[in-house]
């Protein structure tokens, strides 16, 4: 888990110097219906206390519908703090609100994201705990979902 943390991170530092970063669950989809072809990567992040939030639960359902039609990558991050922490120094004054959604698109020639994540590929379970925390809609199995 090390690794893909590590690639991960790799790929957001690359994607925050290229200015190739969208945060926020509304911003998120209004790029996926305008731009679904540049995003190469989609971050969902919630803490375990916000399993119970249904709203919010509604909107990943769908982001991960639509990713996986447009054969984006998904990433589950578990530790939202930490992805605060890669992000935020970033925003400015004015950090976002909203981090429950980061897609990192690739500007024109940029093809680092893409390769981080093909050469750290390898089979990551969906479970934790025994319980599946994340699996693709049914009848799809375009990209394997990941928790990290």
């Amino acid at each position: 888990m090390e690794q893909a943390g590590d690639a991960l991170e790799e790929v957001l530092s690359k994607a925050l110097s290229q200015r190739s970063l969208t945060l926020g669950v509304y911003e998120a989809a209004k790029l996926l219906n305008v731009d679904p072809d540049n995003v190469v990567l989609c971050l969902l992040a919630a803490e375990e206390e916000e399993a119970g939030d249904a709203a919010l639960q509604i909107h990943f359902t769908l982001l991960r519908a639509f990713c996986c039609e447009n054969d984006i990558n998904i990433l589950r991050v578990s530790n939202p703090a930490r992805l605060a922490e890669l992000l935020l120094p970033a925003a400015g004054p004015d950090p976002p609100a909203d981090l429950h959604c980061v897609l990192v698109t690739l500007p024109l020639g940029f093809q680092g994201a893409q390769n981080v994540l093909e050469s750290h590929k390898s089979p990551v379970s969906c479970t934790k705990g025994g319980d599946e925390v994340l699996s693709p809609p049914e009848g799809e199995n375009k990209e394997e979902i990941r928790e990290y």
